[in-house]
């Protein structure tokens, strides 16, 4: 399941990249949010401690991800009478 994200994640950010549009980007980072929170309850089965830094380290470099473009990801600011 985890791999069904991850590509269609891939395919959100190359429609981005072509046509760069908030949509896309949305689509990207809520399928990236999910996917890290299906590594939550893999914390529950007692993983070996090499798996758990797997994880850690997946659902940390999704959050840093968000915060990086949730700037580009709010609503657009236009100056008026500029």
């Amino acid at each position: 399941m985890s791999i069904a994200f991850g590509v269609a994640t891939l395919i959100a950010l190359a429609v981005w990249a072509v046509w760069p549009s908030r949509v896309a980007m949305w689509v990207a980072v809520v399928l990236r949010a999910v996917s890290a929170l299906f590594a939550v309850p893999a914390f529950l089965d007692a993983p070996t401690v090499a798996f758990q830094a797997v994880l850690v380290v997946v659902v940390v470099a999704t959050i840093v991800g968000i915060v990086l473009v949730r700037g580009a990801l709010g609503p657009s600011r236009t100056t008026a009478g500029v």
